[in-house]
């Protein structure tokens, strides 16, 4: 209750980086479940690059199809996206617990 009077603005912060990355992983998921959709461009641009089990990408996986694919290629533009929603995604979480740490460490300073 202290912390949404005194710190809105911080929490509207984390809240908005945290729906961010709700909606990479979205994006993420929908490139997934397009991968799976036999011939079409991201089954073969993506598919290589999928966990065993096919539910989610592989960021080593991408890097390394990635290296493969030549410039300006369909595959290689999807690739490229997959591997910058990890990096956004991964920037922003980052910031998430960064932020929230902060934060906690103002309500403890108050509290006392």
């Amino acid at each position: 209750m202290i912390a949404k009077r005194l710190y809105s603005n911080e929490l509207e912060e984390i809240e908005s980086k945290k729906t961010c990355i709700q909606e990479i992983e979205t994006e993420l998921s929908d490139l997934v479940e397009a991968a799976k959709v036999e011939d079409s461009d991201e089954a073969h641009a993506l598919g290589e690059a999928l966990n065993e089990a096919g539910e989610a990408f592989e960021n080593k996986s991408v890097k390394t199809e990635l290296k493969k694919a030549s410039k300006g290629t369909v595959e290689y533009n999807l690739l490229k996206k997959v591997e910058k929603l990890f990096a956004d995604k991964s920037s922003l979480s980052k910031a998430v617990k960064a932020d929230e740490k902060a934060l906690s460490r103002k309500l403890c300073k108050n509290a006392f």
